[in-house]
């Protein structure tokens, strides 16, 4: 079953460290009607500051049989053409929150029912299908929560549904410089080492946003100081 009829995303509105995605899905109780168990439904492709791409993934009867009875639900990240430029496989340390939201369509407020964060973890990141081993959570919602189902898990309810999944998240902060930083000010911590910066005598590596700014820099001295871009630049 095809549900681009069946979803929208309302605004999504970014903040300077904080971010938040909201997708709607419409009538649930003919979607979990017309699905089976491992079948997805996919959110449209949204971003996230400084530049990343994800998608959200809901399994109505569960990724796998042991999870028939709950919904199940995933963040599944995708390179951004700029993650694709640059070479970039590694991203920031990020915990991301789920809030479940339910309207049944007898009232028109919505309910939350289901709260999770999930942290994403750049030392294991990756893009492949398997982050379904950690982006994600198998048992994240029970189904007898949002529809009234009987002994054989059917709905026995004609109650209009609607759901609201929410992505949000707080930019977090190490140690480690970011891509993120770069962008929002041009002034480190090391004043002494500024000159080095946007200095072509120095510089074998170029970052540029959409903002149609660049950075330029070395990348001997951006390995040293983060272990972000040393992974990043040794291709991990």
């Amino acid at each position: 079953m095809t549900t681009s009829n069946t979803r929208n995303s309302f605004s999504t509105p970014t903040y300077e460290d904080y971010f938040e995605y909201n997708w709607l899905i419409k009538d649930f109780q003919d979607i979990y009607k017309e699905t089976e168990t491992g079948h997805p439904m996919i959110s449209e492709r949204f971003t996230s500051p400084p530049f990343y791409d994800w998608r959200i993934e809901l399994y109505p009867h569960g990724y796998a049989y042991q999870s028939r009875r709950y919904i199940s639900l995933y963040i599944l990240g995708f390179q951004s053409d700029f993650e694709k430029q640059n070479q970039m496989k590694l991203r920031e340390n990020i915990i991301m929150k789920f809030d479940l939201f339910k309207k049944d369509h007898n009232n028109d407020n919505y309910n939350l029912i289901k709260t999770q964060e999930i942290e994403i973890d750049n030392s294991s990141f990756n893009f492949k299908k398997s982050d379904h081993d950690y982006m994600g959570n198998p048992s994240f919602c029970r189904i007898g929560d949002i529809l009234s189902l009987d002994h054989n898990n059917n709905n026995n309810n004609n109650n209009r549904i609607d759901l609201i999944v929410r992505a949000t998240y707080n930019i977090q902060k190490d140690n480690n410089q970011s891509l993120l930083d770069f962008n929002k000010s041009s002034s480190f911590s090391i004043p002494s080492q500024e000159e080095f910066f946007n200095n072509n005598n120095f510089c074998d590596v170029t970052f540029k946003f959409d903002c149609n700014a660049e950075i330029k820099a070395s990348r001997m001295f951006l390995a040293m100081k983060s272990k972000y871009f040393k992974r990043m630049f040794n291709g991990e």
